[in-house]
């Protein structure tokens, strides 16, 4: 429910689904944290009992996203969605999927929380240096949220990016090591990372480079042809694994089935099966 009370083509998608009695499970609803925003999310998810939400959040305010207090904004919605969870039935308690079932197992009861700019926010330089204030900042607001109980069992992964396509790839690195330092694998969270392409063209080196970093992998669409000026994609940076000795991806994520439905969204874009060699 990201453009909040508007009837788009994803509420549709939900109506057919609920009309079908198609299964909800591992189904994802988008929206913001702050009250507004998570108003219109908060509802959608009762309408049609969607079990999972990704909470798309900003620490500056832009034209995409209002002002908010966005360390409480998460503690609130997070409370809010687990007590939705709790009366849908048939939604764990503690909904982490551990690497042996995260790809047979569909998702539900689980919270994704997104930093949209943690990049423009932190003010990342090429070696890696970090505005002093915002990182304290940050850090006071990842310990906050850490100790809040339901955070700690509905959170399961922090997801980030870069959003004007500024970042090279190191940059991706050097935070998702940040990140990973604050939300370790110990605690059962998984890091994932989207990078939009721009003048250095480096977005799917950027999800290697968070991998070798610390990151579990990343949150991007099937095809790179998207965003406007391009992103990364999860079938390029599923192919990079296996290029680079991964041979667990061909079975976990069924690449050879994935390849033929990567040509049909290729097709419902741009009307054609042929997908440039590039």
């Amino acid at each position: 429910q990201y453009y909040r009370d508007s009837y788009t083509p994803e509420t549709q998608i939900l109506e057919e689904m609920r009309d079908q009695n198609e299964d909800m499970t591992g189904m994802i609803l988008m929206f913001a944290p702050n009250e507004d925003d998570r108003r219109a999310g908060v509802e959608c998810i009762r309408r049609f009992k969607v079990p999972n939400a990704f909470l798309d959040l900003t620490f500056q305010a832009s034209v995409r996203f209002s002002d908010s207090n966005f360390m409480q904004s998460v503690l609130e919605a997070v409370d809010e969605l687990d007590q939705i969870f709790n009366q849908m039935g048939n939604v764990p308690q503690d909904p982490w999927r551990p690497d042996d079932r995260v790809n047979r197992q569909g998702a539900r009861g689980e919270i994704y929380v997104n930093l949209v700019d943690i990049m423009e926010f932190l003010n990342v330089d090429a070696t890696g240096g970090m505005n002093v204030t915002a990182r304290r900042q940050l850090e006071q607001t990842f310990a906050t949220w850490k100790r809040n109980p339901r955070f700690r069992r509905r959170v399961v992964a922090i997801l980030f990016e870069e959003g004007r396509g500024l970042a090279n790839c190191l940059d991706y690195g050097h935070v998702a090591s940040f990140l990973r330092r604050h939300f370790p694998v110990t605690e059962n969270y998984r890091i994932l990372v989207h990078a939009h392409a721009g003048r250095s063209n480096t977005q799917d080196a950027a999800s290697v480079e968070a991998v070798s970093c610390g990151a579990n992998g990343v949150w991007a669409a099937v095809i790179p042809q998207a965003a406007q000026k391009g992103h990364n994609s999860s079938m390029v940076f599923l192919d990079n694994m296996l290029q680079l000795g991964n041979k667990h991806v061909l079975s976990d994520f069924r690449l050879h089935q994935a390849r033929e439905c990567a040509r049909h969204c290729y097709y419902l874009n741009f009307n054609t099966y042929t997908i440039p060699e590039d």
